[in-house]
Order: structure tokens, then sequence, then C-alpha cells
């Protein structure tokens, strides 16, 4: 099984060192393609707006592969919305925020489709936004620091996500697609919290 071993950051700091650890560039600080001795597909990130990134990714691994997101001392959430889509089962839905101070190993294996989307939000900003909720205080309880809080994608997200599939990732205006898809899908967050 191979490793790869990865950090998330809201700048594009880490995106450069995931490219180099699995063996590729990452083109415009944006785009990594994944190389052909390892599988297909890509892994795009983009900086939405102060505290706020995202990353989009959709590739197939031709190796079985252990991928250690490490822990650092950055101060944000991350939001991982992760869809495999399967012929004969539908759509599995896997939904997840935990802080960037944990550590988090996923295994995927040879020909299995890694297809999902993951927001970073500054912990100060994710504050700022649910402070005026009704139950705030409820919210930053499943927000913790020690704790993965996992749920159901809502379909309204689940629909966004999957218009990425649609768009062209060299396209000039992809960046601008994405971050509208960033605000609509934590909004839909913050939205079902709150009903």
């Amino acid at each position: 099984m191979k490793d790869i071993k990865h950090f998330y950051s809201l700048s594009p700091k880490w995106f450069q060192k995931l490219a180099e650890e699995i063996g590729s560039d990452a083109k415009d600080n944006k785009i990594i393609t994944i190389p052909e001795n390892l599988g297909v597909g890509n892994i795009y990130f983009v900086e939405v707006t102060p505290g706020i990134s995202a990353i989009y990714k959709d590739y197939t691994l031709s190796k079985n592969t252990r991928i250690v997101k490490i822990k650092t001392e950055e101060e944000f959430f991350i939001f991982n919305y992760n869809l495999l889509k399967e012929e004969d089962l539908g759509h599995k839905k896997d939904f997840s925020v935990y802080s960037n101070h944990l550590e988090k190993v996923t295994e995927t294996f040879v020909n299995e489709r890694n297809f999902g989307f993951t927001l970073l939000v500054d912990k100060k900003v994710m504050r700022q936004l649910i402070k005026e909720m009704p139950d705030a205080q409820h919210l930053n309880k499943k927000l913790s620091d020690d704790k993965i809080y996992n749920d159901y994608i809502d379909i309204n997200s689940l629909m966004l996500i999957f218009s990425l599939e649609k768009k062209v990732i060299n396209d000039s205006l992809f960046d601008y697609y994405i971050s509208g898809i960033s605000y609509k899908v934590l909004t839909n967050f913050l939205d079902q919290r709150e009903n």
C-alpha cells in the first residue's frame, strides 16, 4: 500500500507539498493532475475569500493508498463532502466536520473513484457566522477541537457538488463557479443547523 502524507492550509503553501508527495506539480498553485503511475484525475484548490478555501477532487488511483492528513497548528475547520458513485448502490453520502488539529487517515483502493469537495473555514470566521444563530452554543459544541462531527449531505449541497462534474477545471471561470458553490454549501450547512 502506498502512503501519502499531507497537511491542509488556508493558503496554497500545502498544495505544492502535496503535489511533490505524489510526484506531480501544482499548476498555478491550483491544479494537481494525478500522475499516470498513480492513477487519473485532478485535485483543485482555490482561496475563496480570506478565511475560506475550497478543494475539489475527482480522481481514481491505480494503487491501494493510505492518505494521512497530519495535524498542524493552523486554526480552521475542515468540512469534508465525500461522494462515491457506485452503479448498483446509488450515491453513498459522507459528510464530516473536524478541526485541523486532528489527524485523519483515509484508505482508497484500486480503481475506486474519489470524488468530493472540501471547505477549509477559519475558526474565527466560523464563530462569527454562527454567533447570531439561536442554537449557536449547541453548534459550537459539535464543532469541537477533539471530535469529528458526522452527518448526511443535504440534497441541495449534493446537487451543487455534483454540478462540478460538468465544468472544466482549466476554464478561467472555474474559480468563480467553485467560489459560488463554496458560499452556497456553507450557507446550507448553517441553515440546516438553524432549523
